[in-house]
């Protein structure tokens, strides 16, 4: 059996650490599942879809009664770390995130799969591998076709589409791109309530489109977004590090 030395818990209810494997000497991430996540998990491992973090090892613990997870640590920053150091994102920088979840998204919305917790913490930027992650599938689920609406509140709160709160109808692939609109609102703006931080040219109004309460406001799927997002020209392309300094 392939053993783990816990480095640290990343969360306060102890569910999630990072260890440190004894056969590799690399670093992973371990989480502990309830049933419905494992059951998430074991498509996302089967699929093994790029931008998601590899999946070392997946089982369930009958000595523990628990569902167990390893998973690739991505050497990277989350956006969320990244605006807490400071960092200034120009528009080329948020277009080319929201095109690289857009690319993520497409084979695991085919694959009925929403993520339904797209959020600053949930985004990570490699500047090694100059690449983007969507991580913790945690509050992912597959899209109920014939269920009328949410039952079950789950996401960050100001990243959620209404319908995640039971407002309206069922979660589908356009709740994730609600939660895209929000994230690039958010790494422009620095917020995502006041209505006077508005984002001008095509951005805005692409911006404006993802973030439509109405479900069927929204655009219809990751490639109708990812086109519309081609269609802009931007010159800076200026992510200021105040821990690193990289202005690809």
């Amino acid at each position: 059996m392939i053993k783990y030395r816990i480095i640290c818990p990343l969360n306060d209810n102890l569910t999630t650490f990072r260890v440190k494997c004894t056969e590799d000497d690399k670093l992973y991430i371990k989480k502990i599942l309830d049933r419905p996540q494992f059951e998430i998990y074991k498509i996302i491992q089967e699929k093994d879809y790029d931008g998601v973090p590899k999946i070392k090892e997946l089982f369930y613990s009958p000595e523990n009664d628990k569902y167990i997870l390893y998973e690739e640590c991505i050497q990277g920053y989350t956006i969320e770390s990244m605006l807490s150091k400071g960092t200034c994102f120009g528009k080329k920088f948020v277009i080319k995130m929201a095109t690289a979840l857009c690319n993520i998204l497409k084979p695991i919305h085919n694959d009925n799969l929403i993520h339904r917790d797209i959020s600053p913490n949930n985004v990570m930027y490699s500047q090694i591998e100059d690449k983007f992650y969507l991580i913790d599938f945690g509050n992912s689920r597959l899209n109920k076709i014939n269920t009328p609406k949410d039952t079950v509140f789950a996401g960050t709160p100001i990243f959620m589409a209404p319908e995640q709160g039971g407002v309206g109808t069922q979660s589908d692939n356009r709740t994730d791109i609600y939660a895209i609109g929000m994230l690039m609102k958010f790494m422009l703006t620095k917020n995502t309530t006041d209505k006077k931080s508005k984002i001008r040219g095509r951005l805005g109004k692409i911006i404006k489109k993802c973030t439509q309460s109405e479900i069927a406001s929204r655009y219809k799927n990751v490639d109708k977004l990812k086109f519309k997002l081609s269609m802009i020209k931007v010159d800076d392309f200026r992510v200021f590090f105040k821990f690193c300094v990289n202005t690809k």
